[in-house]
């Protein structure tokens, strides 16, 4: 169906809902990748500014998906519900399967222990074509439910498949979780954007292209005539840099409308929960051991610390096993709850618990009964307390009312147990109150992110903390309770509550990124508990001495090294440490505002020790960025990046892609270059004009460029000559001497300016001065008989019209006369000894000829080297 637009604001929808929207010119919605080559067209047609970028669930925390202006909708979060709107979430079969090329072909029909074994374990890989929009969820029932397209070519290929690993969570568009470098936690794998072994891009300036993986067992997988009988025009690029550069892009490459991934056959997974505390587990961050010997680990912390003991803080462990899918029961548990009509439609899976979430920030959106219903328990044994206390001290006033009526005064000691049990009923009852303070802020007509924000703010303001820490732990550990469960691989991958998707969550989060099994992470968990320690206190700088809580989550998790060029998985093994929590609560923004400052601080030996997720809070700026992936050195990640970049941008000039992030993150082309510079002629009679030509648009937006000009015989200072635009043509005076005429060209971002320079030679000639050339002889026949001899043949271009020869000298490295020979003109005899001769007809350098023959037969000896001086003269 032809593209279609939306006027209605854009905003966050399931990681960040409650961000303020606004509203772009256009948000575009299309199904085909010429509709999206059309928008791009569109839009660098404009005569006003545009920004075009492609986005797809909301899911980013950052602004990676963001334009002010153009927005494409690969698939509309406000199109939820409606089966008709325009989303590019499609399998593509006009390549797969019967375009493979032939060894492709040879490779998946002989590949060994493809055929669906549920009682095994397979090594098989396969591929699948999507479009770009498609959701994980959409994806991984697709390829569970209805098989892959390899299957209509290939028996063995029919039944299920399934992703390697994934996040956690499946509302992500495949291209939003790659594209900023969404990971599981799988201990060795790569993250999830190392599963794409080619792309279609659509790209800048008309151009679209096919980026596709080398050194895979297929070599590649398809002929290139037949994809450009599929794709008419397209560029076709085999090349492991550029796709490792457009694997993670943050959008700056362009729209991906499709990508060819790898796949599994599908599996079942083993997932063991526990109890645990920091103090426990904090040494798993340096013991690749025991993290290694589960296939995924994860341990999620409390960043409150406990009720009575705020230094500790509760942890929860959870560990994965791989395991044959019949291992998951048959059907496979998981498969019909979170797969078909239900994909991303429905709550975590739990076979033992329908009502588990396994993080409590999958209930922010439900009723906030689940907080009073805490409250009640916290409450309980207060009560009974209260209760226990009031009975200890009626009875212990009976007996004093028993000893009055005899004569006796009040024993002391029945005086001492009614006191203090009064005092602790009535601390009792005052905590009662309290508690029921806090529990008017839990009424069922609210959310639970909106009840907890309100709690947290008055037992922070009020310095009752206490409540919070026990309120919290029973939250957290209500989903992260100990449990064992087996289910197909994505129902335990995917984590993500999908009915609450008009609700607004309203919170942030962020996401740093070390290398594992070193003590950098565990430093910097422990001084982000520091830091919630201070926000509590008031002392956090940026709460201004406001008393202020963080009620959200640690997830710590492992991973292996990812190949795309700007991942945040830098390392062989990676840890990432996520923080997130309700924005309802005063304390979330400047704890994650505090949180990223020190992931930027965090440096070791010169160099960032964090990377901070593309998608989630970041706004790192661009000198970090390009020392924490290596923009400077040869062959680094960033400088690899950029010059992809550079190769399908006309090395910046096509920007319709550039966006405030990615020029705050300097995602960009930053090394400006002279395309061309030329002048005509370089010798000229002094203060005379040279035609000066040049040519460097291929370069970013707000590139500037100058001629400069400076002596070099005599040495003279460098003066800019003008100001000039990008492309022109004008003509420079040149002062006598000689002089080096140069381009410039210079671009600066966020403060820091890079340029380039071409420069060639020109000199402006006076009376006297002498024009040399030192040239070897070569041996000729003339008349018959050998003789050394050299050309020169000026031309045209060098030398203007109006440059004379007056006089001719010939220095010969052998010695020996040498014969001047033009046409039409008499016959020179020069030798090394004389003067410079006079030449009378006095001839223009300009298109002149000259022939110097030995006087000496034979060639015999060394080769004469001439050196020829001309006199000239204006």
């Amino acid at each position: 169906m032809p593209t279609t637009t939306s006027s209605k604001p854009w905003k966050k929808y399931a990681a960040y809902p409650g961000q303020p929207s606004f509203l772009p010119r256009t948000r575009y919605q299309c199904s085909t990748w010429q509709e999206l080559i059309q928008v791009v067209a569109d839009a660098e047609a404009a005569n006003e500014p545009r920004e075009l970028r492609a986005c797809g669930s909301h899911w980013a925390f950052s602004d990676t998906a963001v334009s002010p202006i153009d927005i494409v909708e690969t698939n509309d979060p406000d199109e939820r519900d409606n089966p008709a709107a325009n989303r590019l979430n499609k399998r593509i079969d006009d390549l797969l399967p019967r375009r493979l090329s032939e060894r492709a072909a040879r490779f998946f029909e002989g590949q060994k222990d493809v055929k669906f074994q549920p009682n095994a374990l397979s090594a098989a890989v396969a591929v699948e074509h999507v479009q770009a929009g498609i959701k994980v969820a959409e994806l991984y029932s697709l390829i569970d439910n209805e098989g892959i397209s390899l299957a209509n070519r290939y028996v063995d290929y029919e039944g299920p498949w399934g992703m390697e690993t994934l996040g956690g969570a499946g509302g992500q568009t495949i291209c939003g979780a790659t594209q900023t470098a969404t990971h599981g936690g799988d201990v060795v794998l790569a993250p999830i954007a190392d599963a794409i072994v080619a792309v279609h891009l659509i790209g800048a300036n008309g151009r679209h292209y096919w980026i596709e993986k080398t050194g895979e067992p297929w070599d590649w997988l398809f002929n290139d005539h037949d994809l450009e009988e599929v794709y008419p025009k397209i560029r076709i690029m085999r090349n492991n840099d550029m796709l490792r550069a457009v694997q993670v892009t943050a959008g700056r490459f362009g729209i991906i409308h499709s990508m060819v991934l790898k796949l599994v056959r599908q599996y079942s997974l083993f997932e063991d929960r526990t109890a645990s505390t920091w103090s426990a587990v904090q040494g798993w961050l340096n013991n690749p051991g025991v993290v290694g010997a589960s296939r995924f680990t994860q341990i999620v912390v409390n960043p409150i610390g406990r009720h009575d003991d705020i230094m500790e803080h509760s942890a929860w462990v959870s560990r994965r096993w791989r395991l044959p899918l019949s291992a998951a029961g048959n059907p496979p548990a998981g498969r019909a709850e979170r797969s078909g009509a239900n994909a991303a439609r429905e709550v975590p899976f739990d076979p033992n618990d329908p009502d588990a979430r396994d993080s409590f920030l999958n209930r922010l959106c439900e009723g906030a009964g689940i907080l009073e219903i805490l409250i009640d328990k916290i409450s309980a044994p207060i009560e009974g307390a209260r209760d226990k206390a009031l009975i200890t001290a009626g009875l212990a006033q009976a007996s004093i009312a028993a000893a009055g009526l005899v004569g006796l005064p009040p024993p002391p000691f029945l005086v001492y147990i009614r006191d203090t049990a009064l005092g602790v009923a009535i601390a009792a009852q005052a905590t009662l109150a309290l508690l029921a303070v806090v529990r008017g802020f839990a009424p069922g007509t609210v959310h639970v992110n909106e009840a907890l924000g309100d709690i947290s703010n008055f037992l922070a303001e009020v310095d009752q903390l206490w409540i919070l820490r026990l309120l919290s732990d029973m939250l957290m550990g209500s989903d992260q309770k100990p449990r064992a469960m087996t289910a197909i691989s994505y129902a335990v991958m995917d984590i993500h509550n999908y009915r609450d998707w008009v609700c607004s969550k309203n919170g942030d989060s962020i996401e740093v990124f070390f290398s594992a099994w070193s003590l950098d992470a565990i430093n910097f968990l422990n001084l982000l508990f520091a830091r919630v320690r201070q926000l509590e206190a008031g002392m956090l700088p940026e709460t201004n001495g406001e008393r202020m809580a963080f009620p959200g989550y640690v997830a710590i998790r492992f991973t292996g090294k990812t190949g795309a060029l700007i991942g945040m998985q830098r390392w062989n093994s990676t840890v990432s440490i996520e923080i997130a929590s309700i924005n309802a609560c005063k304390g979330t923004a400047p704890l994650l505002a505090r949180v990223h400052q020190d992931a930027l601080e965090a440096i070791g030996a010169g160099v960032p020790l964090a990377r901070i997720h593309w998608g989630q809070k970041n706004t790192v700026p661009m000198r970090h960025v390009e020392a924490a992936y290596d923009a400077w050195v040869p062959g680094g990640d960033l400088a690899l990046w950029r010059q992809q970049l550079s190769l399908l941008t006309r090395n910046g000039r096509d920007s319709v892609f550039s966006t405030a992030f990615t020029r705050q993150a300097g995602l960009e082309v930053v090394q400006p270059l002279v395309g061309s510079l030329a002048a005509s002629p370089d010798t000229v009679c002094a203060h005379s004009t040279v035609d000066v030509s040049w040519e460097a648009e291929d370069n970013p937006k707000g590139t500037v460029a100058r001629l400069q000009l400076k002596g070099v015989t005599p040495v003279t200072a460098e003066v800019t000559i003008a100001s000039v635009g990008l492309k022109g043509a004008m003509q420079v005076p040149i002062p006598p001497g000689q002089h080096e005429l140069a381009l410039v060209v210079e671009y600066g971002l966020n403060g820091r300016t890079l340029r380039d320079r071409r420069a060639l030679r020109v000199r402006g000639v006076t009376a006297g001065d002498l024009v040399t050339f030192v040239l070897e002889a070569t041996c000729g026949s003339f008349s018959n008989v050998n003789r050394w001899w050299v050309d020169i043949n000026m031309g045209g271009l060098s030398y203007s019209p109006d440059i004379q020869v007056e006089a001719l000298k010939v220095i010969s490295s052998t010695g020996g006369s040498w014969r001047l020979k033009r046409s039409g003109k008499p016959d020179m005899v020069l030798t090394s000894a004389t003067s410079p001769l006079p030449v009378a007809d006095r001839p223009p350098l300009h298109n002149s000829s000259w022939r110097f023959l030995s006087e000496a037969t034979g060639c015999t000896g060394p080769v004469p080297t001439l050196t020829i001086q001309f006199t000239v003269s204006c």
